[in-house]
């Protein structure tokens, strides 16, 4: 493979445009061939990418994340068991609720539609008489009202103008 195709196919490579195949290529050609000066880093790369063990976790480590593992497994099944409880009394809760809702809004509107208003008159004349004194009580009290207003409001004008002269030199 001549330096060109080579650069080529790295810029590649490090751009993530690869094939299987053309990787498979440089790693055959970084770890089975000699390669020029320039290529160097790339080969130890590559040697190191395709070649390079899997670790071996010390034995202490491994002990310890187990325990770890373990005590963090019985401490979310106490968590978990203790809340499933509060989980069952609030789903329990809900629907009792529910239900005393529902009950509820029967009652209401099975009251509510006993207790309607129905007509009080059978005879139009009579309705109308009783609209007629009905409506004049309103409007002699309305009356009264604006009488006593006008006269609140002349009895303020009267003292707002003895201020007045009291202020003045």
């Amino acid at each position: 493979m001549n330096n060109e195709e080579l650069k080529k196919l790295l810029d590649d490579f490090y751009e993530g445009v690869t094939t299987e195949e053309e990787e498979i290529t440089l790693r055959d050609y970084f770890l089975t061939e000699e390669v020029p000066e320039e290529f160097v880093t790339d080969r130890s790369f590559f040697t190191t990418l395709y070649t390079a063990q899997e670790p071996e976790c010390p034995v202490e480590l491994e002990i310890n994340l187990k325990e770890i593992i373990n005590k963090k497994a019985e401490e979310e099944r106490v968590f978990f068991h203790r809340h499933r409880t509060r989980q069952r009394w609030q789903w329990s809760g809900g629907i009792a609720a529910t239900l005393l809702l529902l009950v509820v809004l029967g009652y209401t509107l099975a009251t509510f539609r006993q207790t309607a208003p129905k007509d009080t008159f059978t005879d139009p004349q009579e309705a109308y008489l009783a609209l007629q004194a009905t409506l004049t009580e309103v409007s002699n009290e309305l009356n009264s009202g604006l009488k006593q207003w006008n006269e609140t409001k002349k009895e303020i004008i009267h003292i707002n103008q003895e201020i007045i002269q009291e202020i003045k030199p």
